[in-house]
């Protein structure tokens, strides 16, 4: 169980480097934030998951390899307790439906500036 002064560990996968870059600065500049890995797509992500053991992986939905929901039935398969936040541009109400169905949080890319709140949240709940 968090407490509120942990700092929560984060993973970021997306296949776009300025995105990541931009997510990057954004949980950054959050003091309660610390990202810890980072993948450019499914398989990375799956893998840096296991070196990091991060508390939230925010993953985008499109990547090569596996997409964001698979990733994260890899991930859930070895921790069923950690957190994952679907953060996509492409999150349709069947992905969202598939992701509610893991237990996955959803973010649309668009608000972006909700994303350090967002996973305090979800690393604490």
């Amino acid at each position: 169980m968090m407490t509120l002064q942990d700092t929560v560990r984060v993973l970021i996968a997306d296949d776009n480097f300025d995105m990541r870059l931009l997510v990057r600065a954004t949980l950054g500049g959050d003091a309660r934030l610390d990202v810890v890995a980072e993948a450019e797509d499914g398989t990375m992500a799956v893998d840096a998951f296991r070196s990091a053991r991060p508390d939230v992986s925010v993953l985008d939905y499109r990547m090569p390899g596996l997409d964001g929901l698979e990733a994260a039935t890899q991930i859930l398969a070895e921790d069923p307790d950690t957190k994952v936040l679907l953060f996509s541009a492409y999150l349709t109400p069947e992905i969202t439906e598939a992701a509610g169905a893991l237990g996955l949080r959803c973010l649309r890319k668009d608000l972006f500036m909700e994303l350090p709140t967002a996973v305090v949240e979800l690393a604490r709940r």
